[in-house]
């Protein structure tokens, strides 16, 4: 009668060395001693060492300056990896912490990304380089200003009881 199940190894942490090529097989051995062929070799290399630069954020349509476009209206932001040739995507997102993932086209190279403000004022923007092998690198936080765009309304008098005339612009 065939068995079959499966293994697992567990390797402690501090023994593997960073940068490092590891390949092994495995073969199994039943009761009778009979031993069984080699698998394929499984192979893998590690990478314990996160990006060291801070990404660099620049927007023309949102500069860190000045107030410009405002809530929903997007504008095209470019994250780049500041020289890092082991940057393989970026980790962003506005306000409240890093929600998104952009991949990069190749290792190292920026990208655009079109993000809408949805508060008016001020905006930060977070950016984290990550590698392949998801080592995160430091955040860049990107501050900047975009205008009230909602629609507004004023009425004479500002304030009246039920059923009193008011004259209202929009």
């Amino acid at each position: 009668m065939l068995f079959r199940s499966p293994v697992r190894l567990t390797i402690a942490q501090g023994q593997l060395a960073d940068a490092t090529a590891y390949v092994w097989q495995v073969r199994g051995v039943d009761r009778t001693s009979d031993t069984g062929p080699w698998s394929t070799a499984c192979k893998f290399t590690t990478d314990f060492t996160p990006p060291t630069q801070q990404p660099t954020v620049t927007s023309t349509d949102y500069p860190p300056t000045g107030v410009h476009g405002g809530t929903g209206v997007p504008g095209t932001f470019t994250f780049s990896a500041n020289g890092d040739k082991d940057v393989a995507g970026y980790y962003y997102g506005m306000n409240f912490g890093l929600t998104n993932f952009v991949a990069a086209p190749r290792r190292g190279a920026a990208v655009n990304v079109s993000i809408a403000p949805t508060f008016p004022f001020s905006n930060r923007l977070e950016v984290e380089t990550a590698d392949a092998a998801g080592n995160l690198g430091p955040v860049t936080f990107y501050s900047f200003e975009a205008a009230q765009n909602r629609p507004t309304a004023t009425c004479t008098p500002d304030t009246a009881l039920i059923g009193t005339p008011r004259q209202c612009v929009l």
